[in-house]
């Protein structure tokens, strides 16, 4: 059987953020994955018991994809977030790593303000990340 890790990756963040169900979403990881969020490292467990509450504290969050590359059974998603705890507009890159499997073993997501109102105005960067330009098969 051969698995489809572009379709995996985009069905788990879309389970987990639009879909907003964290235990279907739960289901996609190894028992042993490493999450790591910007600098935040997360257990599967840990993710499982905080994931909601941030779902509960921003009931508008929502990620768009823009643009995904897949390099055997290594996934980069592109997306566009909005509504997050926080505001904001965020881009937002998650790179996946999975199991022969299709369990995904490594994530690594991070964030970078696009759009944001603030005390000085707005703060706007339009500078879209081009994921085909900076892919890096980053396996240590």
């Amino acid at each position: 059987m051969t698995v489809d890790f572009r379709a995996r990756a985009l069905e788990w963040i879309d389970t987990i953020v639009n879909k907003r169900n964290t235990e279907a979403g739960a289901a996609f990881m190894h028992d042993s994955i490493q999450l790591v969020h910007n600098d935040t490292c997360l257990t599967k467990q840990s993710f499982v018991e905080l994931w909601p509450q941030i779902l509960i504290k921003s009931p508008n969050f929502r990620l768009k994809v823009k643009d995904t590359l897949a390099e055997g059974n290594c996934v980069w998603i592109y997306s566009e977030a909005s509504g997050r705890l926080g505001g904001g507009l965020v881009d937002d890159v998650h790179m996946l790593l999975f199991d022969n499997g299709g369990m995904i073993i490594r994530s690594h997501g991070i964030q970078r303000l696009k759009e944001s109102e603030g005390p000085g105005g707005l703060f706007c960067s339009n500078n879209d990340i081009s994921l085909k330009d900076n892919f890096v098969i980053w396996l240590i």
